[in-house]
C-alpha cells in the first residue's frame, strides 16, 4: 500500500508544483494526521474534505508557508481508511533505505546530526538517543513513538556532555561536501565523541573522506572502512588497539545481510574486502581507496600520488593569492 501512496503523492506534488518537502515528508504528515483522528483529536470526515494542511508541527508549518495555494493531500487518507496508523507507519519504516547497523540489539545507541536524512534513521526498536541539535525536526519521531508505544530518547549536545552518558555506538551522518580547513569541526567532533562512547560510525560522501589527510589524526582509531561509488561508512574505535584497518568494496553487494556477514567474518576476498594498516595509509599520503590498496605498491602509484598531492597544492595557493587579490582591489574601489 505505502508504495502506491508514494506514488499517488508525487502525482499530487508535481500536480501542483510543490517544492518544499518530499513524499516521505508528505506521508510522514498523512500518517500524523490519520493517528489524530483515530485518537479523536480530528474528525475524519472533516479532515479529507479540508484542502489545506494542519500545521502539526514545524515541519508542516513549513510546508504551509510555502504553499499558500491549496493542496488536495488530505483527501488520500481515504485510500487509509481501513488501515491503522500503525500498519502504515511501520510499512513506510520498512520501505525505507536505512543505513547499515554495526551495533547488536541490545545495546546502546545514538545519532548525531542526522537532521539531513531524517526518516531514514527512525529507530522503531525504542533504544535508541538522539542527539539534537534542532529540536524541531524530531517533532515527527516523537510522534512515531507515541504510535508504535515506544519510547526513544531525545537529548542536545549539552545534556550528553553534562550527564556524561556512555553509548556503545554513535552514528555521526554527514552530508557536506569535503573536508577544509575551514571545516574541521566535524573532525574534532568524532575526537570528543569518542570520551563518550566505545564506537563511532561516519556516514558520509565518499568525496569528502577520499582524502583523509585532515583527519589524520584520527587514522589509528579506524576498525572498518566500507565504500561504494557515493558514499563511505568509517567504524571508529574508542582506543586503538590493533593497527590493521579493513576496508570493504560494497559496490556490487545490494543485500544488506550479505555486507554484514561479510564484515562480521572480516576475511580477505579480492575485490571485497582487503586489510592494510596505518603505515600504508600514511604512505598513501591518506588516500581512502580500495582499488588503490588492492594493487601492488609500483613506483607509477606513488608518482600519480605525488602529481595529484602537487596539484592539491597549486590548487591552495592559487585559491590564497586569489582571496589576495580579490581583497586588494576590494580596498581599490572602496577608497
Amino acid at each position: 500500500m505505502i508504495k502506491k501512496l508514494l506514488e499517488e503523492i508525487n502525482e499530487v506534488l508535481t500536480k501542483y508544483r510543490v517544492h518544499i518537502g518530499n513524499n516521505i515528508s508528505y506521508m510522514a504528515y498523512l500518517i500524523h494526521l490519520k493517528y489524530l483522528c483515530e485518537v479523536g483529536v480530528y474528525q475524519f470526515e472533516d479532515v479529507i474534505s479540508n484542502d489545506m494542511l494542519y500545521p502539526l508541527n514545524k515541519e508542516t508549518q513549513r510546508m504551509i508557508k510555502y504553499n499558500n495555494a491549496k493542496l488536495p493531500i488530505n483527501r488520500l487518507l481515504l485510500n487509509m481508511k481501513n488501515s491503522s496508523s500503525k500498519d502504515l507507519l511501520l510499512e513506510l519504516l520498512d520501505s525505507l533505505d536505512n543505513p547499515i547497523y554495526l551495533h547488536d540489539d541490545n545495546q546502546k545507541i545514538a545519532y548525531l546530526n542526522i537532521e539531513s536524512n531524517l526518516y531514514d534513521y527512525y529507530n522503531q526498536k525504542g533504544n535508541a538517543t538522539y542527539i539534537m541539535r534542532l529540536p524541531e525536526y524530531y517533532e515527527i519521531f516523537k510522534i512515531f513513538d507515541k504510535i508504535l508505544n515506544i519510547n526513544n530518547t531525545y537529548i542536545s549536545l549539552k545534556d550528553l556532555e553534562s550527564n556524561n552518558n556512555q553509548y556503545d555506538y554513535i552514528y555521526l551522518y554527514d552530508n557536506t561536501l569535503r573536508f577544509s580547513k575551514l571545516n574541521d569541526s566535524l573532525l574534532e567532533r568524532i575526537d570528543h565523541l569518542r570520551s563518550y562512547t566505545n564506537h563511532i560510525v561516519l556516514i558520509a560522501r565518499y568525496s569528502k573522506i577520499s582524502n583523509f589527510r585532515e583527519g589524520r589524526f584520527l587514522t589509528r582509531f579506524i576498525k572498518t572502512i566500507i565504500l561504494d561509488n557515493k558514499q563511505a561508512i568509517i567504524h571508529f574505535q574508542k582506543d586503538s588497539n590493533d593497527d590493521e584497518i579493513t576496508i570493504i568494496n560494497s559496490d556490487n553487494i545490494k543485500d544488506k545481510k550479505k555486507l554484514l556477514n561479510i564484515i562480521k567474518n572480516n576475511k580477505r576476498k579480492k575485490d571485497v574486502l582487503l586489510k592494510v594498516t596505518t603505515q600504508d595509509i600514511r604512505d598513501n599520503n591518506y588516500r581512502i581507496g580500495f582499488n588503490l590498496y588492492q594493487l601492488e605498491k609500483t613506483n607509477k602509484i606513488k608518482d600519480i600520488n605525488k602529481i595529484v598531492d602537487e596539484n592539491t597544492e597549486y590548487l591552495e595557493r592559487l585559491n590564497s593569492i586569489n582571496q589576495i587579490v580579490e581583497a586588494e582591489i576590494n580596498k581599490l574601489l572602496n577608497r
